[in-house]
């Protein structure tokens, strides 16, 4: 969501420590790539798939959580 402009989440009040790691994490120009190769994809398989590649090392810290 990041990627694609969202500034603003809601969330669960547990989830919020996860979702901070995770953003602080990454950068937006990054996500905003990301947002746009997924885009051109056509299936949510192959959407899933690259953005558990190309953010394993954002995700990795919160196996800690």
């Amino acid at each position: 969501l990041v990627g694609l402009g969202v500034r603003e989440l809601s969330m669960n009040p547990a989830a919020i420590p996860r979702v901070k790691a995770a953003l602080r994490a990454a950068r937006a120009s990054e996500l905003k790539e990301l947002a746009a190769a997924c885009l051109d994809l056509p299936t949510a398989h192959e959407i899933e798939s690259l953005l558990r590649r190309a953010l394993a090392d954002v995700l990795a810290p919160l196996a800690a959580f």
